[in-house]
């Protein structure tokens, strides 16, 4: 009965986390706009998440370079500065001057 109610507590911890914060796919490249945009405790770790990446980069943590640059997923929860995107504002993956897969900074 103590192993079955232990499973109950481990797998609701789980669930809860998983729940609590979205992943990004491993070789993708995303805008911070697009990783900053949950609520709540998905905001929250995303916004740890990006402000380590900038500052493992030697970049600013400031909101100009959270959300205007460029990170690559390396796991579902692991990021890594790529670009700032400056004058030329990080796009979506549909805008024409990417790829179609992948978010990217415009062109000038």
């Amino acid at each position: 009965m103590v192993q079955i109610a232990s499973f109950a507590v481990v797998a609701t911890i789980l669930a809860s986390q998983a729940a609590a914060s979205t992943t990004c796919v491993p070789g993708q490249k995303y805008c911070g706009f697009i990783l900053l945009g949950g609520k709540d405790d998905d905001f929250k770790a995303w916004k740890a998440r990006v402000d380590q990446a900038l500052h493992d980069a030697g970049q600013p943590a400031d909101p100009t370079h959270e959300w205007g640059s460029l990170f690559r997923c390396l796991t579902p929860t692991t990021i890594k500065f790529e670009e700032f995107c400056s004058t030329k504002g990080c796009q979506p993956a549909s805008n024409n001057a990417c790829d179609g897969k992948n978010e990217c900074c415009g062109r000038v």
